[in-house]
């Protein structure tokens, strides 16, 4: 299960970052909150300290063809029902510092058909820099029928090109 961990860095005020931890939890891969799973792929969202006594981080996911508000996620944005047609969120994952209310989701990606590019807000106070990564999510049935018919015309290549080796060495 991957998870992306949002919190705030300092520089010029303060501005929005999200690392990327795979499973296994090695540590950050360096995409910085960018994505690219195949549907049905369990992603934990998680909050950070922003060295205030409470930051609210809120993601908004859109289109990236159409830049039209899309949920990619099987579940609601509190991960505890199925998400109806149409709905869009936000995710909005509030952390305050009392050693206790540590928020996080784990929700499940769904395929769209198309790239979602979301944005993260973060307040108060309003001086903090939004970020815009992406999530890309490709249909498991298409990524696994790609992988079939290469592999099928591999083998058809390769016997014929044994077949054609065979009857010249004869």
């Amino acid at each position: 299960m991957t998870t992306i961990r949002f919190q705030l860095k300092k520089s010029k005020g303060f501005l929005v970052e999200a690392k990327t931890i795979p499973t296994g939890g090695n540590g950050p891969d360096h995409r910085d909150g960018n994505l690219d799973v195949p549907d049905g792929t369990k992603i934990t969202w998680e909050a950070t300290p922003g060295g205030q006594d409470k930051t609210v981080y809120t993601a908004a996911f859109r289109d990236l063809q159409s830049n039209v508000d899309a949920w990619p996620f099987v579940e609601t944005a509190d991960g505890k029902a199925l998400a109806p047609p149409g709905y869009a969120g936000p995710l909005v994952l509030p952390y305050v510092l009392d050693g206790k209310s540590v928020s996080s989701v784990t929700l499940t990606t769904k395929s769209l058909g198309f790239p979602v590019k979301y944005t993260v807000a973060a307040g108060p106070p309003a001086t903090i820099d939004p970020l815009d990564p992406m999530i890309i999510i490709r249909p498991q049935s298409l990524a696994s029928s790609v992988n079939v018919a290469f592999g099928v015309s591999c083998a058809v290549l390769g016997a014929v090109a044994g077949a054609l080796l065979t009857a010249w060495l004869l």
